[in-house]
């Protein structure tokens, strides 16, 4: 599949009569860290959360643990579909949260591999502008709280249901996801 083409940081939010979308392509932004945790209050009634974490670089977990704490403690009883492609990493592999054994949500992985770094926390990028070289460097390890259906490093975690960028909208709408108004590039 092609990486997303959204600009980088993006976020925002987009409620449709069965669904709540939101498109996060990074976990450091300021709407992300004030907005994400806060999500539930507004999609409690839909049938469909979409979190679309392509290309996502990562960063922060801790709204996506305060969101999964509210949706469970509120007994949402929607899907969650959590968007995903080879280049979603860290935090941007979303279900390292909501996937966990034990959890009580419907999760739905759709996409392809996620990119399978999910083994370190707490990265930093080391960039070289003259070779066009980046380098993401772990400073914490997370050995002992990865789910057991993580794959490895650079492997990820695989969809439970494939989809590309270019396949997205119309494998969505087959699950009856109504996405007027949402583009996926």
């Amino acid at each position: 599949c092609f990486e997303s083409k959204d600009s980088y940081p993006t976020y925002f939010e987009k409620e449709t009569s069965n669904a709540y979308y939101v498109r996060f392509n990074d976990c450091t932004s300021n709407e992300y860290n004030s907005n994400f945790e806060k999500i539930y209050k507004r999609m409690l009634d839909k049938d469909f959360l979409i979190l679309d974490a392509r290309s996502n670089g990562g960063g922060s977990n801790w709204p996506q643990n305060k969101l999964k704490a509210a949706l469970e403690k509120n007994n949402y009883k929607g899907c969650v579909l959590i968007l995903q492609d080879n280049w979603s990493y860290s935090s941007g592999e979303v279900w390292g949260v909501f996937g966990q054994s034990g959890v009580k949500l419907n999760c739905k992985l759709v996409g392809t591999h996620s990119g399978g770094m999910q083994f370190y926390g707490n990265c930093r990028t080391i960039s070289d502008k003259k070779t066009n070289v980046m380098i993401y460097c772990g400073r914490t390890s997370f050995r002992n709280y990865l789910p057991v259906n993580y794959l490895g490093e650079g492997k990820g975690y695989e969809p439970d249901i494939w989809a590309t960028t270019e396949t997205m909208k119309a494998t969505l709408e087959g699950l009856g996801v109504d996405l007027t108004g949402i583009d996926f590039q």
